[in-house]
């Protein structure tokens, strides 16, 4: 491969498991919930788990550690400039909306290049793992699916057990 094409490749390539985000959703309003996906948390990640409330909904959101089973052993994802992978599910009932972010493709560009390049399909391989079921079509379904599963969402069984255990500050049970 020529030197220049392998340094025109290696800027196109980005690591699975960073462009992959995990979020797990609550939020009491749809529009608290609207308001919290659109707000870009990759910039508060200091940690691998961080959890952030915006405008009535909270976030928990990381990485994975592997994403070979959906993107191949190496876990590198060709032909995007800025990848993000949005894979947000609601707290409860589990609920999934899934979203694809990049600034830019590589087969978007043009080049002078002899051979055409192509960027690989991160759509695909991760809805043939997400249940059909469970995924929501647009980020205003998922939102109302969260504002709802918030208030009535209630695991299913019956509750078998149930204990308090007192505060160390307050000495009360919780």
């Amino acid at each position: 491969m020529d030197a220049s094409l392998a340094a025109t490749a290696s800027q196109w390539a980005a690591e699975a498991n960073s462009a992959v985000f995990i979020q797990l959703v609550s939020g009491e309003t749809v529009e608290g919930v609207l308001r919290a996906l659109d707000t870009d948390l990759s910039q508060d990640m200091e940690e691998e788990d961080d959890e952030e409330e915006e405008g009535g909904a909270d976030v928990i959101q990381f990485h994975p550690t592997f994403t070979y089973p959906i993107y191949g052993e190496h876990e590198r994802i060709f032909g995007y400039k800025g990848l993000r992978i949005n894979l947000s599910y609601a707290a409860g009932s589990l609920a999934t909306y899934f979203e694809v972010k990049y600034q830019k493709r590589v087969d978007q560009m043009e080049t002078s290049l002899p051979i055409q390049l192509r960027a690989d399909d991160v759509d695909t391989p991760m809805r043939k793992v997400l249940s059909s079921a469970a995924l929501c079509a647009t980020q205003a379904e998922f939102a109302k699916r969260v504002a709802r599963d918030t208030h009535e969402f209630r695991p299913l069984g019956r509750k078998v057990h149930e204990y308090t255990r007192e505060s160390e500050e307050s000495g009360e049970g919780t």
